[in-house]
């Protein structure tokens, strides 16, 4: 046994926990090699076969769960697994590299070790000496695995798969797997005062050596006996199938040795008992894999059972059956624990409240209950019986099973392995901008102020398909959007899925202190597809505000619209103003509570349609955004028209000759620093970190109609001479519209809507050309002009 080091003198302790440090990898190089050595012990593979020969040489459960117990080994080192835990656990995976933003929480968490803890395992099954190292290995601890004697071999083989693939020991440098008896009092002792932690998985007795004179100073952490049950009622048994072998198969599993194996069964009094004992032997006894190795004692207290089964079957008339490897005996009154070794104890309740009262004694050793009822009380038990102490709840057949990211005796296993550290400092702009890692910003820039001012131009020209030079690779999972781009270089914006998730937040806040409550009926108009961000930000803030969903989207067809409204009394709506007017237009009569819009300009006269066709109350803006750098601002009830509210603590605004210039400190894989908005806008009350603003219109030549965006620089390659864009809102025949006028000196070509609209891919995308053809005027009408100086602007947005 190379691989484990046993201990003899307190010397020994010391000099082995000196010997170890701290985990200096990060976590996905710890995650990668603990694939590696899955890879080695998948079935076939010459660990496994080792490890398998010995089993079969040395049997522990019988060959069939020795085998089951074996091919859990590779499946407990896969990266895809353990990130599931820890990902469950901690929400994100480089929380236990750095500080990260978590969630709803303001600060920032780094989950950091606890330090030096020893495990002791327990002897009945290898697999939990190695699920308590893969624990502590990915919590970055230094740990040391106390091995029971009888069980060396397939975890000193463990650590040996361990060594070809760790060459550069980061993890042997800080883990060791270690044996020594428990009846040296002075190793246990040198221990208890030169470790950080100790976790217990085994019974009382051990429990009580190590916790013994402990000092409080040290995390002492204990998973001992529990114990677990089933609950059966006619309606599971009429109605599932293969009722009887899933129920052995619980029972049966690691000859009822584990926590989770079910020791009672609490059988409802409409089921008939001596059908259910009878087919429950057969399905006990087809599995003979019970192993032949019993000691004396187990044979004795088996025996000693069925002796009082037969007693309760004499005064009750409740059949005990005794099979060559299982038995089943009936009794009266509260749970009580079985000899183990496939021996299960049947007991009648009539209701929830005695079976309540039935289990609420072993309130702290409850742990499974394998629930087969009727669907229709399921929600009503398991929120009784949790209230009576059991920690987890799943199907008969299921029980030794257990979902990834579950916990474990009612708390998270991995959450006992560090300290939850946080970092209450909001980011600050300057931190923020010297801790972005992507090759545009050289790392000799300090502050904000060194930074160059940047926009969509310069993003285009190192979008994420060319040189990729805003993009930190070391974010490989998240979404890309399209951003602009009709003069045919697109902006594609990359956002981590934390990243999306945090930018979804800050919506979902601002939606409810405009008054979204839960529950709430809410249709999303905005677009989705063609790498849109739009309709999957607002799909995920709604998701946060814990609403009634109608994802619709923004082509949907007014008569289609109009059902959907009256059908489902849907009360709240998001979407485009342009969109929103179109289907006003043709829908009056509709009942909407309130409207939530983004995207471009609500001009006054949309809304007096909004409200006068659909009786509108409320009409908010759904945040000031930007898909290059993200959330910006939002409104609450001080704020009218386009007035905003900035998202302070996590964007830092500039303004820049009447410019906002903005900075996200949310975006880390795709950093935007000092992005140009081209929206003019006016600082309205700046107290401390809150600051209120209004939007003024449009400083750069980017045009906002018909929920679509295109800029001058389209028109200039459709016209060949002079002209000016103007933009109105048309009332026609009680019809609200936006117009695009454009005047030009000289009369133009009759195609020339054709080739206009064919250069337009962002407005192709929106309106077809009947539309289109109907909402453009080209007019030789005189230009409008500066009446001091003269001069003409080549847009107007005379939308209001």
């Amino acid at each position: 046994m190379k691989n484990i080091q046993f201990l003899e003198k307190p010397s020994e302790v010391s000099d082995l926990i000196k010997s170890l440090k701290l985990v200096e990898a990060n976590i996905e190089d710890i995650l990668d090699l603990l694939e590696e050595v899955s890879k080695l012990w998948k079935e076939g593979g010459t660990f496994f076969n080792k490890a398998n020969d010995f089993l079969e040489k040395n049997p522990i459960f019988g060959k069939k769960q020795d085998l089951a117990a074996l091919k859990l080994i590779s499946f407990l080192c896969q990266k895809s697994e353990l990130k599931k835990r820890i990902e469950s656990e901690f929400g994100a995976t480089k929380s236990l590299d750095e500080f990260v933003i978590m969630d709803s929480y303001e600060g920032k968490v780094f989950y950091a070790p606890v330090g030096r803890i020893l495990h002791i395992t327990a002897g009945n099954v290898f697999l939990g000496a190695i699920d308590s190292f893969l624990m502590g290995v990915i919590t970055k601890n230094i740990n040391l695995i106390k091995l029971s004697s009888n069980n060396l071999f397939i975890p000193n083989l463990f650590v040996e798969s361990i060594f070809l693939v760790d060459r550069n020991k980061k993890i042997l440098s800080s883990n060791k797997f270690i044996s020594y008896s428990s009846s040296r009092t002075d190793v246990v002792n040198s221990f208890k005062t030169q470790v950080d932690g100790i976790i217990v998985w085994g019974g009382d007795d051990a429990i009580k050596a190590y916790k013994e004179n402990l000092s409080s100073k040290i995390r002492f952490l204990d998973h001992g006996p529990k114990i677990s049950f089933q609950v059966i009622d006619n309606y599971y048994l009429k109605n599932n199938e293969d009722v009887y072998e899933k129920i052995a198969l619980d029972i049966s599993t690691w000859n009822q040795q584990a926590c989770s194996n079910p020791q009672n069964i609490f059988l409802a009094d409409d089921v008939d008992y001596e059908t259910f004992v009878s087919k429950l032997h057969q399905a006990l006894e087809v599995d003979s894999s019970l192993s032949e190795n019993l000691t004396a004692d187990e044979n004795v207290e088996i025996l000693k059972e069925s002796q009082l089964g037969l007693y309760q079957e004499f005064i009750s008339g409740h059949r005990c059956i005794k099979g060559k490897t299982s038995l089943i005996s009936f009794e009266n009154g509260e749970l009580s624990s079985s000899v183990l070794n496939k021996s299960v104890k049947i007991k009648i309740f009539s209701n929830l409240t005695e079976l309540k009262n039935l289990i609420k004694r072993y309130r702290n050793y409850l742990q499974t209950c394998g629930l087969g009822i009727d669907c229709r009380n399921r929600d009503l038990y398991t929120k009784e019986l949790a209230l009576c102490g059991v920690k987890r709840f799943t199907r008969p057949g299921k029980m030794l099973e257990s979902l990834s990211g579950s916990a474990h005796d009612g708390s998270y296993p991995l959450l006992e392995f560090v300290n939850v550290c946080n970092d209450e400092l909001k980011p600050n702009i300057n931190e923020f901008c010297k801790s972005v890692n992507v090759p545009f910003y050289n790392n000799s820039k300090k502050k904000l102020t060194d930074f160059p001012i940047v926009d969509g131009k310069i993003l285009s020209e190192n979008s994420l398909v060319t040189n990729q030079k805003f993009y930190d690779s070391s974010f490989d999972s998240g979404f890309v959007f399209s951003s602009g781009g009709t003069t045919g270089k697109p902006k594609y914006i990359f956002y981590a899925y934390e990243e999306f998730e945090r930018v979804c937040q800050l919506l979902a806040t601002s939606y409810l202190a405009n008054g979204i409550i839960k529950g709430n009926k809410v249709a999303n108009l905005f677009m989705a597809g063609n790498m849109w961000s739009s309709f999957n930000a607002i799909q995920k803030a709604l998701e946060y505000c814990q609403v009634i969903q109608y994802p619709i989207g923004g082509l949907v067809q007014a008569d289609d619209f109009k059902k959907y409204i009256s059908e489902f009394k849907i009360n709240i709506i998001f979407g485009l103003p342009s969109l929103l007017i179109e289907l006003a237009n043709s829908t009056k009569g509709l009942k909407i509570d309130k409207i939530f819009y983004a995207g471009e300009p609500f001009s006054d006269s949309g809304k007096a349609l909004i409200q006068n066709n659909w009786g509108c109350k409320q009409i908010i803006s759904a945040g000031y955004a930007s898909v290059d750098v993200g959330p910006i601002g939002y409104q609450d009830s001080s704020c009218s028209g386009n007035q905003h509210i900035l998202f302070s603590d996590l964007v830092h605004l500039e303004v820049i000759d009447e410019e906002a210039v903005v900075t996200s400190k949310v975006r880390k894989s795709m950093p935007v620093i000092r992005y140009r908005t081209g929206d003019k806008v006016r600082i309205l009350q700046k107290s401390g970190s809150f600051i209120k603003f209004e939007i003024l219109g449009r400083i750069d030549n980017k045009i906002n109609i018909w929920g679509s965006r295109f800029e001058l620089a389209d028109l200039d390659t459709v016209f060949d001479q002079n002209y000016q864009v103007i933009l109105k809102s048309i009332n026609k025949n009680e019809t609200l519209y936006d117009e695009l006028e454009i005047r030009t000196v000289e009369p133009c070509e009759v195609n020339l809507l054709q080739k206009l609209y064919q250069q337009l891919k962002d407005v192709r995308d929106t309106i077809d050309y009947n539309q289109f053809f109907e909402r453009v005027n080209i007019t030789t009408a005189p230009f409008l002009k500066n009446t001091k100086t003269g001069k003409f602007k080549k847009f107007n947005d005379l939308r209001g």
